[in-house]
């Protein structure tokens, strides 16, 4: 529903991509349900909704309005591309083991037609075309926008990010976080109820966020200037780390 306006013509989407790291039994999958849980109850409360709405249109013979997705879990293009089409704001695809995404990639489909493409192209919130074989639907899709989360072992994840998908920029994508690893020990230790709560608030404030709309009266993102300090900020960054040979 946001966009940074970084130049006229340059538009960037709030889109991350992020893998959590670590060896079997390193708690890395509490630790994402916990980050999840406000979403998958907003994820709840959508389907209740559009549950409650379609019984009243049965009754009144009126079509039901369509369900807000929130989180999907299924990454093959032709679902993701019909999901996206119908929820602009964007998903959030979460997987306990990415290793199931990433091995699904196919890198030498014929015709440059991999998923890998159409996710280097939805981390951009780029729009996508597809024709679906099965009843010959032509699929637009405006803004795929599609932020990723999820976990894997550092030795797979390494093996997966072969040579070639590290050029071709999948790997550049991901924000790769891999804690030390350490013995465990039990702890009484708890996550502050207050820390859980602004979380909470935080998803809810951003999932309520509406989008504008164009002249035709699609929806589109509000587009977001820099202010000279973070515009100055930015282009140090940008100076530092966008580095070639």
């Amino acid at each position: 529903s946001r966009r940074l306006r970084a130049k006229h013509n340059w538009h960037v989407p709030p889109i991350l991509w992020g893998v959590i790291l670590g060896e079997s039994g390193s708690a890395k999958s509490p630790a994402m349900r916990l980050m999840l849980a406000p979403l998958r109850d907003r994820a709840r409360s959508e389907y209740q909704r559009w549950e409650a709405d379609k019984q009243n249109a049965e009754h009144v013979e009126a079509q039901a309005s369509s369900m807000r997705r929130v989180l999907v879990s299924d990454t093959t293009t032709e679902a993701l591309s019909l999901i996206a089409r119908d929820n602009p704001c964007g998903l959030l695809l979460a997987r306990d083991e990415l290793a199931g995404m990433l091995t699904s990639f196919d890198c030498y489909k014929p015709k440059g037609g991999g998923d890998e493409a159409f996710f280097l192209s939805a981390f951009d919130g780029e729009s996508f075309t597809a024709d679906r074989k099965k009843d010959r639907e032509h699929v637009f899709v405006p803004s795929v926008s599609l932020s990723i989360v999820g976990t894997c072992q550092p030795g797979v994840f390494a093996r997966l990010m072969s040579q070639q998908r590290r050029e071709s920029g999948l790997l550049a994508r991901f924000l790769v976080v891999h804690p030390p690893s350490k013995p465990k020990r039990w702890t009484e230790a708890e996550v502050a109820d207050g820390v859980e709560a602004a979380w909470r608030d935080v998803v809810n404030r951003l999932m309520d966020l509406e989008m504008a709309h164009d002249s035709e009266g699609q929806p589109t993102p509000f587009l977001i200037g820099l202010a000279a300090d973070a515009k100055s900020a930015f282009r140090e960054f940008f100076n530092a780390h966008c580095l070639t040979e």
